[in-house]
């Protein structure tokens, strides 16, 4: 054969048929590269471009403490690290899709399954909210179905309310179950009753409670119910007395009046 490399090779080098066609050398590669075909010839890389199946049984970090990445999930030491993304929707059947996304300026795991059907593995949504200090007592008018309104978010993790804006609703941004409490806390007066509930979407009452008002003390209610909402479904916490005259739901910032909705599970 027709030979073109000189006598002398270098060590570690590989001897190929070139396109000549006759013999040629190329030379080992730098440290830490890898032989890689572009089907017609082979070249040292350290960025291999690969298609198909690999099969290992582990892999390891090259660079100590920097970890393994792979289509942005980094698997590093003990823990995988994900990168926020916008929600991917369900996957194929029998598969599950488990990813990062931001919840009111927090990092949220959430998993979805083949059907949609969507859980919140951390931060779950929830609101509390209640009326400013300064804004003092809410004078509830006699026999008048009354929604309270809020002026003021203690938290908000999944934009669920408004302070201004139909400020008597909290709003199920997440579809899931929530779990939903009101509490109020009414003047002394012994006349008449007084009566809380949970209007969904300004039509249905979904829980409530009724109680004899008292004269000699206040009169403190509570209501709180589990329910499934879905997305844009709206509840708003709603009153009503009867003592034949304008009386007030006392303003106390830790518990009257208080409205709030945590998102449970799906």
């Amino acid at each position: 054969h027709l030979d073109s490399v000189a006598d002398g090779v270098t060590r570690g080098s590989l001897i190929y048929g070139n396109a000549t066609p006759k013999w040629d050398e190329l030379v080992i590669g730098a440290a830490d590269t890898i032989l890689a075909s572009d089907g017609t010839d082979f070249s040292w890389t350290g960025s291999p471009s690969l298609s198909g199946i690999l099969t290992v049984d582990t892999i390891n970090e090259f660079t100590g403490a920097a970890g393994v990445t792979i289509e942005g999930i980094k698997a590093l030491d003990s823990f995988l690290e994900f990168n926020e993304i916008a929600a991917p929707g369900a996957g194929a059947a029998n598969k599950g899709r488990m990813y990062s996304v931001d919840r009111g300026g927090l990092t949220t795991l959430q998993w979805v399954d083949s059907g949609g059907v969507l859980a919140e593995v951390s931060h779950p949504p929830a609101v509390r909210v209640t009326r400013l200090a300064v804004t003092g007592n809410q004078p509830i008018n006699n026999a008048t179905n009354t929604a309270l309104n809020f002026d003021e978010d203690i938290f908000d993790t999944d934009t669920m309310h408004d302070t201004v804006t139909n400020n008597s609703r909290l709003t199920a941004t997440t579809a899931g179950k929530y779990q939903i409490t009101g509490n109020v806390n009414w003047v002394s007066n012994g006349v008449g009753i007084r009566q809380v509930w949970f209007l969904l979407n300004g039509t249905t009452i979904i829980a409530l409670i009724r109680d004899s008002g008292h004269g000699a003390t206040t009169v403190g209610q509570v209501l709180t119910t589990l329910y499934s909402l879905a997305a844009t479904d709206y509840v708003e916490l709603f009153v009503h007395q009867t003592s034949t005259a304008t009386i007030d739901i006392l303003r106390n910032a830790d518990y009257s009046p208080l409205f709030m909705m945590h998102w449970v599970a799906p």
